[in-house]
C-alpha cells in the first residue's frame, strides 16, 4: 500500500514540474516562468500575445537556447575572458540596478551570460566565415544560410521537445 501511495506522489510530483516548462532542449527544460520573463520584456508592443506570436518566439529562443549549449559543449564558458566579462557584469547589476526579487537578478544575469556565449559563438561559426567567391566577405544571403543550417545541425544534435499545452497556459496570462 505504502509502494503506491509513494509511486502516486511521485507521478503527481513529476508531472507538474513537466508540465510547467515549455520546452525542453537537450533535456534542459525552459520554465515557463523564465520563458515568460524573456518574452514579456523583449514584446514591447504592450497588445495581448497570441499562440502564434509566442510559439514563433518561443522558436527563436530554443534557436538561441542550441547555441548557447554548442558554445558550451565548445568549452567557450570556461574561457578567463569570458568569466571575467560575467564576474564584472553580475557586480555592477548587484550594485547599481533595483532588481523586483532574485528570480530577476538571476534571470537578468543568466540572460547576460548566456547572450555572451551566444555572441562569441556565433562570431565563430556565421559572422567571421569567409564563403563568398567573389570578395572574401559573406553576404547577407550567406549568413543567414550559414545559420539556417547551423541551427538544423544543433537541432540534429541536441533533441528538442515543445510543450505546446503550456505555452496556450501562457497565451491567457
Amino acid at each position: 500500500m505504502n509502494k503506491g501511495l509513494f509511486v502516486l506522489v511521485l507521478i503527481v510530483v513529476c508531472s507538474k514540474t513537466f508540465a510547467q516548462n515549455v520546452a525542453l532542449v537537450s533535456n534542459v527544460p525552459i520554465p515557463a516562468k523564465e520563458f515568460l520573463w524573456v518574452y514579456k520584456k523583449n514584446n514591447t508592443a504592450g497588445t495581448q500575445s497570441s499562440f502564434e506570436d509566442m510559439s514563433s518566439y518561443l522558436n527563436l529562443y530554443i534557436n538561441f537556447k542550441l547555441k548557447v549549449l554548442d558554445a558550451k559543449a565548445l568549452k567557450m564558458d570556461r574561457d578567463t575572458g569570458y568569466l571575467n566579462e560575467v564576474k564584472n557584469y553580475e557586480s555592477i547589476i548587484k550594485a547599481k540596478i533595483r532588481v523586483r526579487g532574485k528570480d530577476e537578478l538571476k534571470y537578468i544575469i543568466n540572460e547576460y551570460r548566456e547572450g555572451v556565449l551566444m555572441f562569441n559563438i556565433s562570431e565563430k561559426k556565421v559572422w567571421t566565415v569567409n564563403r563568398s567567391v567573389t570578395s572574401g566577405a559573406m553576404t547577407e544571403e550567406e549568413q543567414k544560410q550559414l545559420e539556417k543550417e547551423w541551427i538544423e545541425e544543433l537541432k540534429k544534435k541536441y533533441p528538442v521537445k515543445i510543450y505546446e499545452d503550456e505555452l496556450k497556459k501562457l497565451v491567457r496570462i
